[in-house]
């Protein structure tokens, strides 16, 4: 396998796969980082990324070209979103450590 999602020394998933458990187990939402982890998951499944672009005889889909005039514009939408979702992450983070927190006390 070309990809393989790990991040730990003894080449496990680590703390994406922990976290996740621990939101499930404190009945604590998280969904970005949770779907962070999922998409970070399938995008490392290169074997079914070929099959699918095999299957459709062409890329799925084509990447798009930001024209000039809009280029600001677009930078500037694609800052706040990665802001947004750092701070969605952060947020939900700070939430399952505060129950997590609560439970061992």
């Amino acid at each position: 396998m070309k990809d393989k999602v790990v991040q730990d020394f003894d080449e496990s998933e680590g703390t994406g796969v922990w976290t996740c458990e621990e939101g499930t187990n404190l009945h604590t939402p998280i969904p970005t980082i949770l779907a962070a982890h999922t998409f970070r998951i399938a995008s490392a499944d290169s074997d079914r990324r070929e099959r699918n672009f095999d299957a459709a005889g062409r890329a799925i889909s084509e990447p798009k070209k930001v024209e000039a005039k809009d280029l600001k514009a677009f930078l500037e939408d694609l800052r706040l979103a990665v802001y947004g979702a750092f701070l969605a992450s952060f947020v939900q983070g700070l939430k399952l450590l505060t129950k997590a927190g609560h439970i061992n006390h």
